[in-house]
């Protein structure tokens, strides 16, 4: 207010001066000034300014100086990432583009060359001034006449065309009426870019090019051929222009404000066709960038924390950045066809990970970075190779044999369709669209790229999907000290855009961590628990996991039966991310429940299997997902070579308990925080799951006997039967011994015994097919589970359910498979073409790679022609003629006929043929028993079930069972004491000061004329009494902490805030009905 005060003063004294100095007296309201005209005047030079011409592209209110021949001068170096194709290296454009004039957008009154001592001179005085900024030019008062029609018509005045000069322009604005205090805006930007090769002109020096003809008489009246959507076809544009990167115009495309241009002969600015990154393509985004008020992409917003004091240690919560679930804003113009500014790489939701902070001073660049937390499953959509680029893919310099999918054409106004996901993991390398150029190999250079995270030299880790815990615990602490600490949020987004990483403002909050009050009781414990439809499954030890080590049934060494089924699940975990028990205040539960099973290939195919969960928490339900690629163990050398040996674990975490607002808000939170959960997986692996038939060749420990690679598992497999247990000796014997590509028996009764069924089939790799029907096996491997299941038959062929046994939960129905079952029959591939070896005058287990998502699977080494229209299974079983294959299952050759009928059927990773000449009758229970681990030695035998190949007794090493059964509920039940006892003598026992003595100093003094003794060990609530010794009270204490701290500071001074003298000195403390007296020793400087 002071300044406007002096201002006001200067103004009325300026304003009495006038009139005084004039004899005039100018109206204190002021004069409206109409027309005013404002303008833009430069003189830029240009490589040799007296080379130099100046033209303008009237749309874009764009003047534009250039050096004629746009040569390469000598000891010039020209950068490839800006004059790479398809610009050359040359000497390129300045432009002075209009974006706002005062009446509105970008437009000119009028445009005109000026001339230094040339035909078109300055102006000589402000009359002569007004005159060229208004566009009334005037022969007869001394002006030079204009040579491109009449000004008021074309807004062009003087365009030289004649000679190259040292060349001057200028834009005047469109007339505004200023009233008193009134404003008017002008916007330009300054634009420089390189020359477009074109036909005529591709490589400098080209012959000397002028602005070429601008205007023409449309019907006698002169006319600007840019805007003119005839004159612009005929006569055209000038080749300066094309160079300047015009490429046509498309009448009716979207402007900036996303409403279509009018179709009619005239065309505007939005209209143009242009080459990106040329002077007319950056004039567009410039127009872009202002007409979105320069909006460009933003950096997170920083996340709400606090900070909870401990005892040589801090535990840091936060919440997700509001960033997470509000769109970047800049998305709305990146994601937009017809803006300049179109970026498809551009992600909305870009908020990769946090960052943890700590620092002993408030200042942000004084911080270190204690911990980096990125989302795991995120990525981001590529649309032109931009991410991680291959150099057999720039498919903006039509390089494409190496690109992963056919990126769609680079049009402007149309949107790119085709992408390529890239998982934001690892390092995230991107190139801007032209930052490539092709090399004489058919390769594309990089010429300038970006490393997202890491790269500048930032000192960040590489993107590592570790999961974000919203919980971090420092114990690199010590307590009594103040630190202070940043939580930040950091985006990856495309570099076409703007920075590829941005990070939040580092806001700091201040701690001093502390040993708990003596009197405090904060104490949790936790047990989980697995679950199938409310029962509880495992009743072993209490702890991380019951259902782990439990006793699995023996394998009869005669007849290679099992005893019983094999125990629940016990490849999982859940828990607590990190359990903050200081802020939950009563006992509570958590789970997470499989909801499906999204199957992939990771074995062979590299595509993830995807989990996806329900986390529950009382009436509180979310949705989330773990992805898993599978290991197929090759070239995995195990020390010590044991099952779970070979197993691969993945985890993911998702809001589980909400914590106590009451407990937060002593430390600065509320209840808007949660708690994470975190659940863990494990697999054993696709050879001791799916790949059964080279099980043991991995196992050779415990007792397993040291066979050859091929050897091993001969008769390993999943088996069906009748009733409670197994019963039928050798299940497995129909597989071949060692692999069929040696043998055939002709036995294909190789997956267990069933009432009424003459044959029930497996294929298995390295037994009765080849190495190569494990490629397509494992991609089953996600859904396998270590159980027994139910098959309940109703009439007709339908099935009433199907329950597994081992985890209380259905199996469910589905068309497609994952953790689901469901029949294929011959009658599914009816007007079908099939796969690309079957024949389809029989159902076999080559239709299954036609059955979706395996259908997709370009690993299984069959493809399916009827990909566009894959099989579905059915809920209902129909007999059809079945054929059976062995051997190399590529092969139509080795199909082995069959005269009988059955059905198929996947179920949960498994795929069997059934041969049999009636459906089941109602009532009848099939048993499937499935496992995890390695069944060696065993029997083979022919089709009447004599013993053809004895390879030892049975037996079996179990291998960690995944938890894939659908429907089954992982829980986690903890319990917590969290209160405030009444104090004991013996919580005040602990009670000393610090330091004791005290030599005139402490190391928590932070300054020269502070000072501190610290008491700790407090209790929650005490009154400490300070005497001399002579009994003289010196100071009281009241230790009250809201954050159940046991220290209380002393500045050492007494009553009358005096810095007390050296001596001995005695403290009182009382807390609640308890009493003690103790002693210090203070040595001080002599004041």
């Amino acid at each position: 207010s002071s300044m406007v005060d002096i201002l006001v003063e200067q103004a009325q004294e300026f304003h009495s001066r006038n009139n005084a100095s004039f004899g005039i007296t100018l109206p204190t309201s002021g004069y409206t000034v109409d027309p005013l005209f404002a303008a833009f005047g430069t003189d830029m030079d240009v490589a040799s300014a007296g080379t130099n011409w100046a033209g303008v592209i009237l749309p874009f209110a764009l003047g534009t100086t250039y050096d004629g021949e746009f040569d390469r001068f000598q000891g010039w170096t020209f950068d490839p990432s800006i004059f790479s194709k398809p610009f050359f290296a040359g000497s390129g454009f300045v432009g002075v583009k209009y974006l706002k004039s005062p009446t509105g957008a970008g437009a000119i009154q009028l445009y005109s060359n000026t001339e230094n001592g040339g035909q078109f001179g300055d102006p000589q005085n402000t009359t002569q001034l007004y005159r060229y900024l208004s566009g009334e030019i005037s022969v007869a008062a001394g002006d030079e006449p204009c040579n491109s029609g009449d000004p008021t018509l074309t807004r062009i005045c003087y365009l030289n065309n004649s000679r190259h000069f040292d060349m001057r322009f200028y834009q005047s604005s469109t007339p505004l009426t200023l009233g008193p205090g009134g404003l008017g805006t002008i916007v330009v930007s300054y634009i420089f870019a390189a020359p477009v090769a074109v036909g005529g002109c591709i490589a400098g020096p080209c012959g000397d090019l002028p602005p070429g003809q601008q205007v023409a008489q449309v019907g006698g009246v002169d006319t600007p051929i840019h805007g003119n959507a005839a004159l612009m076809i005929s006569p055209g544009v000038p080749i300066v222009d094309s160079i300047a990167g015009y490429l046509g115009f498309t009448e009716g495309k979207l402007n900036n404000q996303g409403v279509p241009e009018p179709i009619d002969g005239i065309v505007t600015q939005p209209e143009y066709d242009v080459v990106p990154g040329s002077l007319l393509g950056k004039s567009l985004t410039a127009q872009a960038i202002f007409d979105a008020q320069f909006l460009l992409p933003f950096s997170p917003d920083a996340p709400d924390f606090f900070l909870v004091p401990g005892d040589n240690q801090v535990t840091v919560l936060w919440r997700p950045s509001a960033s997470e679930s509000q769109p970047d804003p800049f998305f709305a113009v990146a994601s937009d066809p017809a803006s300049a500014l179109y970026d498809p790489n551009y992600r909305d939701f870009d908020v990769e990970g946090y960052r943890v902070y700590r620092g002993r001073v408030d200042a942000s660049n004084e911080l270190t970075l204690i911990g980096e937390f990125d989302y795991s499953g995120t990525s981001m959509r590529d649309y032109a190779g931009q991410v991680n680029p291959d150099p057999l893919c720039a498919p903006e310099i039509a390089i494409t044999t190496g690109c992963a999918v056919a990126f769609g054409p680079f049009t402007p106004g149309l949107p790119r369709i085709e992408f390529v996901s890239v998982p934001l993991t690892g390092q995230i390398v991107q190139v801007k669209l032209g930052e490539r150029a092709a090399l004489a190999d058919g390769t594309a250079i990089v010429l300038t790229a970006d490393t997202a995270v890491t790269g500048g030299g930032s000192g960040f880790s590489t993107l590592s999907d570790n999961g974000v815990p919203f919980v971090f615990v420092d114990n690199a602490v010590r307590n009594n000290f103040r630190y202070f600490y940043s939580v930040t949020a950091f985006d990856v987004n495309s570099w076409q855009s703007g920075p590829s990483n941005l990070e939040s403002a580092r806001n700091t909050k201040s701690v001093i961590p502390v040993r708990p009050a003596s009197n405090y009781e904060n104490s949790s414990s936790l047990t989980t628990a697995l679950f199938g439809r409310g029962v509880e499954l495992c009743t072993g030890p209490a702890g991380d996991n019951p259902c782990r080590d439990l006793p699995i049934p023996a394998i009869d060494p005669a007849t290679g039966t099992f005893s019983g089924p094999m125990p629940p699940a016990d490849g999982w975990s859940i828990a607590f991310g990190d359990f903050v028990q200081s802020v939950i205040a009563a006992p509570g539960n958590f789970a997470a429940r499989l909801d499906s099973v999204q199957l992939g290939n990771g074995a062979w195919g590299g595509v993830q299997d995807v989990y996806w969960y329900t986390g529950i928490s009382g009436n509180d339900q979310v949705t989330f997902s773990m992805a898993h690629l599978e290991n197929n163990l090759e070239g995995i050398d195990a020390t010590p070579p044991t099952a779970n040996a070979y197993s691969s674990s993945l985890s993911n975490t998702f809001e589980a308990v909400a914590i106590d607002g009451g407990l937060a808000s002593r430390y600065g939170g509320n209840n808007s925080y949660k708690l994470q959960g975190q659940v863990g997986i494990t697999s054993p692996g696709v050879y001791l799951m799916q790949g059964t038939g080279r099980s043991s060749s991995l196992l050779f420990a415990d007792g397993v006997p040291n066979e050859a690679l091929w050897d091993g598992s001969f008769y390993d497999g999943p088996r069906w039967f009748d009733g409670a247990n197994e019963t039928g000796a050798h299940p497995a014997g129909g597989n071949c011994a060692p692999n069929c590509d040696m043998t055939v028996t002709g036995n294909f009764n190789n997956s267990g015994f069933l009432t009424g069924v003459t044959t029930i089939y497996q294929p298995m790799n390295y037994t009765t097919m080849n190495f190569s029907y494990r490629e397509f096996a494992g991609a089953g491997q996600g859904a396998a589970r270590a159980a027994d299941m139910r098959v309940y038959w109703g009439a007709g062929g339908a099935v009433d359910s199907v329950i597994d046994l081992t985890h209380n939960v259905p199996v469910s129905f589905k068309a497609t498979a994952d953790g689901t079952w469901g029949f294929l029959s011959f009658s599914a591939q009816t007007g079908s073409p099939g796969s690309d070896i079957d024949d389809p005058t029989t159902l076999s287990i080559d239709d299954f790679p036609c059955v979706a998502p395996l259908h997709l699977d370009g690993n299984s080494r069959v493809g399916c022609t009827g990909a566009a229209a894959p099989y579905a299974l059915s809920a209902t079983a129909e007999l059809g003629p079945i054929g059976f294959v062995t051997a190399d299952w590529r092969d139509p050759a080795n199909y082995y006929g069959r005269t009988g009928t059955g059905f198929a059927m996947y179920i949960t990773g498994n795929f069997f043929l059934f041969e049999m000449s009636a459906l089941p009758a109602a009532g009848t229970e099939w048993t499937l028993r499935d496992y995890a681990g390695g069944v060696y030695g065993g029997k083979g035998t022919d089709l009447t079930g004599t013993v053809v190949n004895d390879a030892g007794d049975y037996g079996f090493l179990s291998a960690v069972r995944p938890m894939t059964a659908v429907g089954a509920e992982m829980r986690a039940l903890f319990d917590v004491v969290n209160q405030v006892n009444l104090p004991t003598a013996d919580d005040l026992s602990q009670v000393h000061t610090v330091p004791d003595p005290y030599y005139v100093t402490s190391e928590f003094e932070t300054t020269t004329v502070s000072k501190v003794i610290k008491f700790v060990n407090l209790p929650e609530r005490v009154i400490i009494r300070i005497y001399s010794s002579s009994g003289v009270l010196v100071a009281l204490l009241e230790h009250n902490t809201t954050t159940f701290g046991g220290s209380e500071d002393w500045n050492v001074r007494n009553r009358n805030n005096q810095v007390v003298a050296s001596g001995v000195y005695f403290y009182h403390l009382e807390s609640g009905g308890q009493r003690r007296v103790g002693r210090m020793t203070i040595v001080n400087f002599a004041q």
